[in-house]
């Protein structure tokens, strides 16, 4: 995680820095032992919903338009992940807060076992409510100059 995120609003109410870091705090938990079930307990409500947009076609969504929604979808996705051997750091370029609104710009630098590694520019837009994660997008961009061509 990088130490010099840009917070792009610096007049950030006492609730926007809160949710800002909640939100930044659940990709620094990625770096360690990464537990699905734990991670959606801590950072999820129990109705979120997580949907991945426009670019690489996950491994474990067949409809890049579909949400998966509550705890049974989001985790069973998450560990399919980790019984894969995936593996992502984010480095946080910028981060945005309005009210319950929080949008990140990060690198995910990915290791899959048996694939070359690969860094994404990813925006990813949160809504929040009563401190946990409600709804979460990722929009894909292009691979970095450490990736080759695009997702």
């Amino acid at each position: 995680m990088a130490s010099d995120v840009v917070y792009l609003n610096a007049s950030m109410t006492e609730t926007e820095r809160a949710n800002a870091e909640f939100v930044l705090d659940y990709f620094r938990q990625w770096e360690g032992e990464f537990d699905p079930e734990a991670a959606f307990a801590k950072y999820f409500s129990p109705n979120a919903r997580l949907r991945y947009e426009a670019g690489v076609q996950s491994p474990v969504q067949t409809d890049m338009n579909s949400w998966q929604i509550g705890p049974g979808e989001i985790i069973a996705s998450n560990k399919l992940y980790v019984d894969m051997g995936y593996t992502a750091k984010a480095v946080i370029q910028s981060v945005l807060a309005r009210g319950p609104l929080v949008v990140v710009e990060r690198i995910d630098m990915c290791k899959i076992p048996g694939a070359p590694d690969r860094a994404v520019w990813m925006i990813g837009v949160f809504m929040l409510v009563n401190g946990k994660i409600v709804e979460w997008t990722d929009y894909y961009g292009k691979r970095t100059a450490t990736g080759q061509g695009t997702d």
